[in-house]
């Protein structure tokens, strides 16, 4: 049950703020825990960032070039490190045709930010 503060508010919770003190110690800044996807696409982008590189197929098929593009187009805006937080890089998504199938498709992969080159350890 919540009790009331000298103020007269109601306090959530069993601890505040106010009495709040170290407690030990640890030996490195926590891990982000690993979020869950929310929807059938955030899981879709989760899996190329856990493939970085390789080139997916998405499921849509479409009888357009014109939808095609505009989904692929949105498909890239997503920001990776929003899913991940060691996902530095960008989507990439183009339409194609695909002739077995007489359609349009999308062609989806992650690419991972570049590394920055030309920088060199310091020596002795």
């Amino acid at each position: 049950m919540a009790e009331k503060s000298r103020s007269g508010r109601k306090q959530t919770g069993e601890y505040r703020l106010a009495d709040t003190k170290l407690d030990g110690t640890l030996t490195a800044w926590p891990e982000v825990p690993p979020r869950a996807p929310k929807t059938p696409v955030e899981e879709t982008r989760l899996a190329l960032i856990a493939t970085p590189g390789e080139v997916h197929r998405l499921s849509p098929k479409f009888s357009d070039v014109g939808r095609a593009s505009r989904i692929a187009q949105a498909f890239t805006r997503a920001r990776p490190d929003k899913l991940s937080p060691t996902a530095t890089g960008s989507f990439d998504a183009r339409a194609f045709f695909d002739p077995e199938e007489g359609k349009w498709r999308i062609a989806a992969r992650y690419v991972p930010a570049e590394k920055p080159t030309g920088s060199t350890p310091a020596g002795p």
